[in-house]
């Protein structure tokens, strides 16, 4: 803070502010991640202090700066809505490059028969019996799981080579499945289990993310398709 301000002062910069046509320097922000302690302020204060002295004693000299000139302390919480929008459109290019650029044919891939098996026998045990499951029948959210737990197989093993810190991230979401599990879910699952776990991974993924779209839907149906696969939990019909 004490050398950069200095240069308000210096004639060489004061010769270019003039060239280049800046206007009348009303504050000077020092911007820093955080402070916890006062004597930033007061130091601030001190050389802010010393630069309107300098006005006052100069006033002719010193036309680029403002009489009432200030300085600033401005931290990340002053920044809180750019670094937002900054997280929102990093979050929205990693999920749309997960959906997109990590694009899976399961081709010849098939899902091991354990697991085909897990959903399998999970969705036709509620069968018609629970409103929340498509009344329409459950092989066809049979198929779409078994075809999601392949496509997210195949994804996770391309995010893993590409992008570790990302693949860290996705998995650490199945492990909050696995921790709700142990929190107090019963040894069978039904609808209602299936549907809270959703919203949990669904929650999870736009913390990760910070963006929620068609894209998050789909990764949310692949972690849930792998869930009720690897998970030991069998559904029960609701009586």
């Amino acid at each position: 803070l004490t050398t950069d301000i200095q240069k308000l002062l210096e004639p060489a910069n004061i010769a270019k502010y003039k060239k280049w046509g800046v206007p009348t320097i009303k504050e000077w922000h020092f911007v820093i991640p955080e402070y916890r302690t006062n004597e930033i302020i007061a130091h601030a204060y001190k050389k802010q202090n010393e630069i309107i002295e300098s006005i006052t004693k100069n006033p002719g000299v010193y036309t680029h700066l403002d009489p009432s000139f200030k300085v600033i302390i401005k931290t990340a919480d002053d920044f809180e809505q750019e670094i937002r929008k900054c997280v929102a459109l990093d979050g929205r290019n990693k999920l749309e490059s997960i959906v997109n650029s990590y694009h899976i044919d399961i081709g010849d891939s098939q899902c091991d028969s354990e697991k085909a098996n897990n959903i399998t026998r999970k969705f036709r045990t509620l069968g018609n019996s629970d409103p929340l499951i498509d009344t329409e029948g459950p092989q066809a959210l049979i198929d779409e799981s078994i075809e999601n737990y392949v496509k997210y197989e195949l994804r996770l093993y391309k995010i893993q080579e590409e992008n570790p810190q990302l693949y860290l991230s996705l998995t650490n979401v199945e492990r909050d499945c696995e921790n709700e599990k142990r929190r107090g879910l019963p040894t069978y699952a039904h609808a209602k289990t299936y549907e809270k776990l959703k919203a949990i991974i669904r929650v999870r993924l736009c913390y990760i993310f910070a963006w929620d779209n068609e894209s998050l839907d789909q990764i949310t149906s692949e972690i849930i398709s792998k869930w009720l696969g690897d998970c030991f939990l069998d559904f029960k019909k609701r009586s």
